[in-house]
């Protein structure tokens, strides 16, 4: 199977689950290409990157080339191109001839079908593409492009995929209500995690007592620095923390605007010293500090599930996370973390001390999480689920 991805920005840190998804679909013997129309300005880079079989094509005609594109659409297969002109209606006319030349280049791959990630230009350009080359598309649709910023013709692109991915068992309810997307259209499949990559690290067997805590996180979060990840509120748990004398330390991962507002926040709060913004890091990076903490929390607004929850419990690691949208599907209440309610600093105070102060629960609930990362959250098997679906979906156009 030859399968050409299509996305609009590639590669991203925040968005590991996509390298992650095509690494593990080669060595389930897929030939993967990774079309992309550009790669996203960050400092760092995921080391899995040197791992991909192909390196990702980023597309960026010049007018020549659009217009060459055309002429042979137009002259090959003028009914395909007329109906992507209609599908494109409306859109940008840079969009459609784009599509045009990124067509021939998954037509020369040799690609069999076309996946995409977001329901946004991505999925754009698979419907364009599919409709052009006669390729049968589907795209995974995640939060963002279904509760926050949903494209005007998400019903269309669902219309034309032959699968909509989700997931999370909350998007495909929303996705049927909301879009009247059929049940059997909806696929869900986890962004899953490697628990060979991320596991506990043994080594710490062997260290002594003090060599551990010298080292160790007590609380780490891993995010974007937006608001809809509710980092205000880590900060006021902290505080609170803080005053009842509690001695600790928190980490801070990841990058974003609202990066100086909450380190401004944190010295006004006295804790300039207790909380560090470690900004963007690699998995590799993350890794390490996932194995070096006690307690994960993501204090999230809205979240779709929560792919860095996932590292953290199959590190062992309990969570304290909130209580929105598809993260209850993940994070069991009392089994392997805690939920508390969006918003709520003194709850989410009272679980993660409750956590630091009981080292049993911490080994009981972590060990928990791991299980249920194994079971539900696994990249092998996960991933093995989109290719077997896609295998019987072109097995039943053949037949």
């Amino acid at each position: 199977m030859k399968v050409a991805y299509l996305l609009n920005v590639f590669p991203a840190l925040s968005e590991t689950f996509v390298l992650n998804e095509v690494l593990e679909m080669e060595a389930l013997g897929v030939e993967v290409q990774v079309f992309a129309r550009q790669p996203r300005q960050e400092e760092k880079r995921h080391e899995q990157l040197t791992l991909l079989r192909r390196p990702p094509v980023y597309v960026s005609p010049s007018r020549a080339q659009k217009a060459d594109s055309l002429l042979r659409y137009g002259l090959r297969h003028p009914a395909r191109l007329e109906k992507t002109r209609r599908l494109a209606h409306g859109k940008p006319h840079w969009q459609l001839t784009h599509a045009v030349h990124l067509a021939r280049l998954v037509e020369a791959f040799g690609a069999e079908r076309i996946h995409c990630h977001f329901a946004t230009a991505a999925a754009d350009f698979g419907l364009y593409v599919a409709a052009l080359t006669g390729l049968p598309f589907s795209f995974t649709a995640h939060a963002y492009d279904i509760f926050f910023k949903p494209p005007d013709n998400f019903a269309e692109l669902a219309a034309e995929a032959d699968h909509v991915i989700t997931i999370s068992h909350y998007n495909e309810a929303y996705l049927r209500e909301h879009y009247g997307i059929a049940a059997g259209k909806i696929a869900v499949i986890r962004c899953g995690i490697d628990g060979a990559t991320f596991c506990p690290d043994g080594a710490k067997q062997a260290i002594d007592e003090k060599a551990v805590d010298d080292r160790s996180i007590d609380i780490l979060s891993v995010g974007r620095l937006h608001p809809d990840k509710g980092f205000a509120h880590l900060i006021e748990a902290c505080r609170l923390l803080r005053d009842r004398g509690l001695a600790f330390n928190c980490t801070v991962v990841g990058d974003g605007h609202l990066r100086e507002e909450l380190a401004r926040r944190a010295a006004e709060c006295g804790l300039a010293e207790t909380i560090t913004f470690a900004g963007a890091l690699t998995q590799a990076e993350v890794r390490e500090l996932l194995r070096r903490a006690k307690v994960f929390t993501l204090p999230s607004i809205s979240e779709g599930i929560g792919v860095a929850t996932m590292e953290a419990l199959a590190c062992e690691m309990p969570a304290v996370v909130t209580r929105v949208m598809g993260v209850p599907e993940l994070v069991e209440d009392g089994v392997c973390g805690f939920l508390v309610p969006p918003g709520d600093a003194a709850t989410l105070a009272d679980r993660i001390e409750r956590l630091l102060r009981d080292p049993e629960l911490r080994q009981r609930l972590g060990a928990a999480g791991r299980r249920k990362v194994l079971r539900d959250f696994n990249l092998h098997t996960e991933v093995a689920k989109l290719k077997n679906l896609w295998l019987s979906q072109d097995q039943g156009i053949a037949a």
